[in-house]
């Protein structure tokens, strides 16, 4: 038998078993005896897909604009955030950085404003000043004089609920 063949062989069989023992480990058969022992030795890599609590809501970011006759638009919702995804989207998504973006900072305005300590200086917070140049930076109609903008927080049995509202703002 060829060396080489051999070797590869058992290249193949150690990644295999490697492979293996760690898709075991992450479906939960963490208490086995080969499995326990390379845990402990942190051998085996632990894959939390999204973050050990994956994300089990969906956030919305809208704006609305006020006109110098006082009238108020209509809320709009930025970036497609309320579209459903294709399945092609894993491998031709053009706006996933930015929709990741904005999922990042809307989700720390959220615990930016459930400090109670600092809910009076929100409006100084980084998240909502990103936030604030981001909806003031996007074509407007005319004429508009100010904006607001709305983040609302939905689940897959729930509509969606408003969780912080903006203060008007200048534009």
């Amino acid at each position: 038998m060829n060396l080489s063949v051999l070797s590869n062989g058992m290249v193949v069989a150690a990644l295999g078993g490697y492979f293996t023992l760690t898709v075991l480990y992450n479906v939960g058969l963490k208490q086995a005896g080969v499995i326990g022992k390379l845990e402990t030795l942190s051998l085996l890599p632990k894959w939390h897909f999204f973050a050990p609590h994956p994300g089990t809501h969906n956030l919305y970011l809208l704006y609305r604009d006020v006109f110098p006759d006082g009238t108020v638009g209509n809320w709009t919702m930025l970036h497609g955030m309320d579209r459903f995804k294709s399945p092609w989207s894993c491998a031709w998504n053009p706006t996933k950085r930015l929709r990741k973006a904005l999922f990042d900072v809307i989700t720390s305005l959220r615990m930016e404003s459930e400090v109670d300590e600092r809910r009076h200086l929100i409006k100084l917070s980084t998240p909502y000043l990103l936030l604030l140049h981001h909806i003031s930076s996007i074509p407007r109609p005319t004429g508009a004089i100010a904006t607001q903008f709305l983040i609302m927080q939905s689940h897959a049995d729930q509509p969606a609920l408003p969780i912080f509202t903006s203060e008007l703002h200048p534009l």
